[in-house]
């Protein structure tokens, strides 16, 4: 897990669950039996071994470019399964929007050509 300078994150005792409340970060994580979840003020990513990346703005708007892998990402608005190469934002009205990443390195340029794909 490589975290940026000002980012703004906790974990619960038994390290299975990390809470992103602003920031960035980039994980790593090697395929595992239990599901690790990445918690955001508007999103939740489980995680069952991937690379991925994540955005926290100051407003609770929350991005994902996933890199590699798959990942489970629930709101309140419902469920979606991200897959290789895909991105997915969700703002504090709790709607996710997927598209594609372009992301070129280590929080390069995302380009969300998607459309909303849950409405509440």
């Amino acid at each position: 897990i490589t975290v940026m300078p000002g980012s703004k994150i906790s974990y619960n005792e038994s390290m299975n669950e990390l809470v992103v409340n602003t920031g960035k970060m980039i994980l790593n994580l090697r395929k595992q039996n239990n599901t690790f979840r990445v918690i955001t003020p508007s999103l939740t990513a489980g995680v069952k071994g991937t690379h991925f990346e994540v955005i926290v703005e100051n407003s609770g708007k929350s991005t994902i470019n996933l890199f590699e892998g798959e990942l489970e990402i629930t709101n309140l608005s419902g469920t979606k399964a991200l897959k290789s190469g895909q991105t997915i934002s969700a703002s504090t009205e709790k709607e996710l929007i997927m598209g594609t990443s372009t992301a070129g390195g280590l929080f390069g340029k995302v380009n969300i050509n998607g459309t909303a794909m849950i409405r509440k």
